[in-house]
């Protein structure tokens, strides 16, 4: 129980929003509670709401667990007291085997909130809660059964992830693995860098910002089966497919060899419904990663290229976030297209084109031959490449999977595909439809000529939450890239949204 702002337990009696109850099939008073065994950590640190008030009450400690007993104890007259000698002892609140370091509290809420009885009432001290109830019998259920396959036997997870043996345990591709090891992905399961156990390393060539954390991506595909190339969306892949990206960061960014933390990876497995999104976080000595749908946060810190200090809480996404961008309808990978693989990779047998490599190593069929005929994106940083190209190339990857029609802000008519002709549809002089207060008092998502008088730019350039784009995987404003955009936008042929 951990990362809750007011507390980790709060037990409250019905009395507190009506002292004056007398319904006789309704009972106000919690009765017979025991928690225990719980691993009770960073809770009660910014109380809300009614919790504020419980704050008033215990300034010198703020409780981790809180009991309201209004309607158990001396009776006033107020209320119609079930209990006006106690909790006897086989309805008491139990709890043990919490941390060393939680608070606890107690008091009749009602009592205070009226004016009425002295600061006797309110206590604190594991004692108050100091007593045990007898465990309920083991429950036993079916294996569930999955609705849209109800024909499909249940999955074993604890066989298929604990399988003994060497190598890729493809067989567990169906199951939502505890540890990353299980999956045996790599051939130093603490190493998720390299040596992928019948996996290939790939690059895109603009890669999706995320905190200016480095990515290892590496693409599993059954023996035997192929992807379907596909010219511009992601390529067809076949049931069993395990996409692996991890993420670290580099302590200093002007030095490549500098030690990298290793901090998350995630899994998009391709099942027979669809495709399955597992976040894994690795512990705090690197030797696994941990399936944490709920996602997490993490402290890190690094020098920039400027050789200044910087940190940011890093926030792992859970399932949901994860829907969010590889599309809310049908969750699908985003980098793996041909505009984004079209490129060189130094592979440890020697360099090739990965398109190329892919095709030979027999996971990719359906690629042209000519690979000069593939409308490619440049590196974002290339400048080489043209400006427009480069800035259309950074919102493709970055912002198209949601800024495209089906995407997750398909309602809002900004649709960004590297392919799309530029004008109102990628945001020239278009007014925005659901931006809200996100827009800055801004008119246009593109002003022609004018960065500053652009949503876009603005967007980019903020990191307050109801303003940032993208509006998740950041943290911290990726600098270089609001002055790719902002110098896009400048170089455009200035144009009068006014009168457009």
């Amino acid at each position: 129980i951990t990362g809750n702002q007011s507390g980790g337990i709060y037990i409250v009696s019905y009395y507190i929003f009506d002292p004056f109850v007398s319904k006789a099939s309704y009972d106000p008073v919690p009765e017979k509670i025991y928690f225990h065994d719980n691993e009770m950590s960073n809770n009660a640190y910014d109380p809300q709401d009614l919790a504020a008030l419980v704050a008033l009450l215990f300034p010198d400690s703020l409780p981790v667990i809180f009991y309201d007993n209004s309607g158990v104890g001396t009776d006033t007259g107020m209320l119609l007291l079930e209990f006006p000698d106690g909790l006897p002892e086989s309805q008491a609140i139990c709890a043990k085997d919490s941390n060393a370091k939680t608070t606890w509290g107690q008091i009749s809420a009602v009592y205070y909130l009226n004016g009425i009885g002295s600061s006797g009432m309110l206590s604190s001290g594991p004692e108050l809660f100091d007593c045990t109830h007898a465990s309920l019998p083991p429950v036993e259920l079916e294996p569930p059964v999955d609705p849209n396959n109800p024909d499909n036997p249940p999955v074993d997870t604890d066989a298929l992830c604990n399988a003994e043996g060497t190598g890729l345990n493809g067989d567990a591709f169906v199951a939502d693995c505890p540890n990353l090891s299980d999956y045996r992905l790599f051939a130093d399961a603490a190493n998720p860098l390299e040596n992928a156990n019948g996996g290939i390393i790939y690059d895109l060539n603009t890669p999706l910002f995320t905190n200016y954390a480095n990515k290892y991506r590496f693409v599993y595909v059954p023996e035997g089966t192929q992807a379907a190339y596909r010219s511009e969306e992601v390529f067809d892949f076949p049931v069993g497919t395990i996409i692996a990206k991890t993420f670290t960061i580099q302590a200093d960014l002007r030095d490549p060899n500098s030690a990298q933390d290793i901090i998350e990876t995630r899994l998009l497995i391709h099942r027979k419904e669809g495709w399955r999104a597992l976040p894994y976080i690795w512990n705090a000595s690197k030797t696994d990663a941990v399936l944490t749908v709920t996602g997490g946060t993490e402290e890190v810190s690094w020098i920039d290229t400027n050789g200044q200090q910087q940190s940011t809480n890093y926030v792992i996404p859970n399932t949901n976030n994860c829907a969010n961008c590889h599309n809310e309808n049908e969750l699908l990978p985003i980098g793996p297209k041909a505009r984004s693989l079209n490129r060189d990779y130094a592979y440890a047998n020697g360099t090739a084109n990965q398109l190329d490599y892919w095709t030979d190593q027999g996971i990719l069929v359906g690629a042209p031959e000519d690979k000069n005929s593939i409308v490619t994106i440049p590196l974002w940083g290339d400048t080489t490449a043209s400006l427009d190209d480069r800035a259309r190339g950074y919102l493709d990857i970055n912002c198209m999977h949601c800024h495209s029609p089906g995407g997750a802000a398909d309602t809002s008519g900004l649709f960004l595909e590297y392919s799309r002709p530029f004008g109102e549809a990628v945001g020239e002089c278009k007014s925005p439809v659901a931006a809200g207060g996100g827009a800055g008092e801004l008119d246009f998502d593109i002003v022609p000529g004018d960065a500053d008088a652009s949503i876009t730019a603005f967007r980019m350039n903020s990191n307050e939450t109801e303003v940032r784009m993208p509006e998740i995987g950041r943290s911290v404003i990726h600098t270089e890239a609001v002055e790719l955009i902002s110098d896009w936008i400048n170089a455009m042929d200035p144009v009068d949204c006014d009168t457009f």
